[in-house]
């Protein structure tokens, strides 16, 4: 009886060790590849990242919110001649006016949101823009002008056009 037992236990331990998963050899795995970055490329800018290496077309540049920090003029007999509005020039077309008026300026405005002309840079080019300025008595006159740079550092500014 001793001698049939022993072909069954050989079985058995032989069965019980096909039975256990044999690992499997490790291969090497790939490096993932790098996150490609995208956004806006360009420097001027106000989004721009320097780390981007897609343009996907996000690029939003300065505004600038157009106003007036005096009342009015006054004429030769000393009577306030009243500030009605300032007709705004960019790259000599017309863009709207502004009638906003912030004596003290405008420290505590809000830029995006506040009173005033706001004009948003296309591109990072600079532009040029005059006023004209409009009085209660019908008068007009030329008001300030200058050019205008876009800057990656500032998303809104102010630029006084008034009398």
């Amino acid at each position: 009886m001793k001698k049939s037992i022993i072909p069954f236990a050989i079985l058995f331990i032989l069965l019980q060790a096909c039975e256990q998963d044999i690992p499997e050899p490790e291969l090497p795995q790939e490096e993932p590849e790098p996150e490609v970055i995208r956004g806006c490329m360009d420097p001027t800018a106000v989004n721009y990242n320097i780390k981007t290496l897609v343009s996907n077309d996000s690029c939003t540049y300065t505004k600038i919110r157009f106003y007036s920090l005096y009342l009015g003029v006054y004429d030769s007999t000393g009577r306030l001649d009243r500030f009605e509005r300032s007709d705004i020039y960019i790259d000599d077309e017309y863009i709207g006016y502004t009638d906003a008026i912030y004596q003290m300026g405008p420290q505590n405005a809000s830029c995006i949101h506040g009173r005033g002309l706001l004009y948003e840079f296309q591109d990072g080019n600079k532009v040029e823009w005059r006023s004209m300025i409009h009085l209660e008595s019908g008068d007009s006159l030329l008001g300030p002008s200058g050019v205008l740079t876009p800057s990656h550092k500032n998303e809104c500014g102010f630029v006084e056009a008034g009398p």
